[in-house]
């Protein structure tokens, strides 16, 4: 415990994003793409299909429509992280757990981006 405090993992190891993965960032803030790109290797900007990762940025309501695409894109033991602004309250965290479980995917994490950004991530069970 003591050496997770003195040495957190970084933003990208809570987010399970390391080289290899297939990630796909579907509507992502720019610098948050270059993160993932400078961690994956090589970063999506289409949902495709096989994702190993998939972030969703949920800027408005409209975009929680897309959870269902994402959702198909995801490899069986694939992960989407819903990222929302905490900031402007557009979209809550109850919109878009609603809006998550909704399309039949189980929450399993939650992890702070940035003083502004809160992603949450899902999974098919």
């Amino acid at each position: 415990m003591a050496k997770r405090i003195r040495h957190p993992p970084s933003l990208m190891a809570k987010l399970g994003v390391k080289p290899g993965l297939s990630v796909a960032a579907l509507g992502m803030p720019r610098p948050l793409v270059e993160a993932l790109r400078e961690a994956a290797g090589a970063v999506a900007t289409r949902a495709g299909s096989g994702r190993d990762r998939v972030f969703l940025f949920a800027a408005g309501p409209a975009a929680l429509a897309k959870i269902r695409a994402a959702k198909a894109a995801l490899a069986p033991a694939g992960g989407l992280w819903l990222v929302r602004s905490k900031v402007d309250g557009r979209v809550t965290e109850a919109d878009v757990l609603t809006a998550g479980r909704g399309a039949g995917l189980t929450d399993v994490k939650v992890a702070r981006i940035d003083e502004g950004l809160s992603a949450l991530k899902f999974v098919v069970l």
